[in-house]
């Protein structure tokens, strides 16, 4: 049987969460559609839940791994499987808009399209749902460098299957935020993209989510740099996009050093990794963007630190223009 869209999602201990999930889904106009639910070995009663629903509903699939591989390897498990025409990785914590269905379903039989994305809401574990919106909202077919800087998290994208088959392009099976790199690929790859202007997922947020660490586990952010980098050489990339990805580069190690303040040595331990992939251009961006960008001059509060003072002028005399921006931003001030 052919459907529509496979929803895949990959889990462990969402016991409290998974219900929820699966029944924001069923809810939906689309009926012809699968769920798999692939499970990471969880400790709770997780799978037990998810087996009760599939009882009662045979498009709910329930996937055991035999051990716990993490979240990105439980999406390589669903992807195999995916028997649907396009395809999304929803993380069983969130819950689907009743608008998702309704909102995507006029572009699923459209044959040039493969790839779209759309917005979200937050809310705090234990408050009311975001309310529903009514409002019609634009469609904008987005070019590559577009689609880049949207949100790279996996579940704002729905994905062709066929396509996404083709290009071969699956999940790094590291720890964490290894969607950057499926990100920065699909886009990159994307023949036609559309962006819907409107929040079809609410984004549940957890004080126990893996993305709240703020032990060395976040670190891992410096891989993904370092593995997307090595796919934008090896696919002629870099130069098309460097001042796209050394933003990127700056916005997530900004990100995880500010992470560890209070605990030294792994502020010190985050500065001689960045200091070790600092270029010239990351300079040219943190003073020829942030500089005059407000909104950005937490690059200046992280990286023009006293530890960053070798490294500054390492590069300030190679970039005289930069020199006369800082003057410029600086007389600025003194004559606000």
């Amino acid at each position: 049987m052919k459907f529509e869209i496979s929803f895949i999602l990959p889990g462990y201990n969402v016991v409290n969460y998974v219900r929820d999930c699966i029944e924001s889904i069923l809810r939906q106009p689309i009926q012809n559609i699968e769920i798999i639910y692939v499970d990471d070995v969880s400790t709770d009663h997780t799978a037990d839940v998810v087996r009760e629903m599939a009882l009662k509903d045979n498009r709910i699939k329930l996937v055991e791994h035999s051990q716990n591989k993490g979240s990105y390897a439980a999406r390589n498990t669903g992807m195999q499987l995916a028997q649907g025409k396009w395809i999304i990785f929803l993380d069983p914590d969130d819950i689907l808009s009743p608008n998702f269905g309704q909102s995507l379903g006029a572009f699923l039989n459209d044959s040039t399209v493969n790839l779209i994305t759309y917005d979200y809401e937050s809310f705090n574990d234990g408050e009311d749902l975001p309310k529903v919106s009514h409002a019609k909202n634009p469609v904008e077919v987005l070019e590559i460098k577009q689609l880049l800087q949207r949100k790279d998290f996996a579940w704002l994208k729905l994905i062709r299957t066929s396509w996404l088959r083709k290009t071969e392009i699956n999940f790094h099976e590291g720890k964490t935020m290894w969607d950057i790199l499926f990100h920065w690929q699909i886009c990159i790859k994307a023949e036609k993209a559309i962006y819907i202007k409107e929040n079809l997922i609410w984004y549940r947020q957890r004080s126990t989510a893996s993305s709240y660490r703020n032990d060395w586990y976040r670190a891992e952010g410096f891989s993904v740099m370092d593995k997307l980098r090595e796919f934008l050489v090896n696919s002629s990339q870099l130069k098309i996009y460097e001042h796209e990805f050394t933003v990127k580069e700056l916005n997530l190690f900004y990100d995880i050093i500010s992470a560890f303040w209070g605990t030294k040595n792994l502020v010190n331990k985050a500065h001689l990794e960045f200091i070790s992939r600092a270029t010239l251009k990351h300079w040219q961006v943190i003073t020829q963007t942030s500089a005059l960008n407000k909104e950005k001059n937490d690059y200046f509060v992280t990286f023009l630190r006293p530890k960053f003072i070798p490294w500054n002028i390492k590069f300030l005399f190679q970039n005289l223009r930069c020199i006369t921006r800082l003057k410029i931003r600086l007389l600025r001030k003194k004559f606000k």
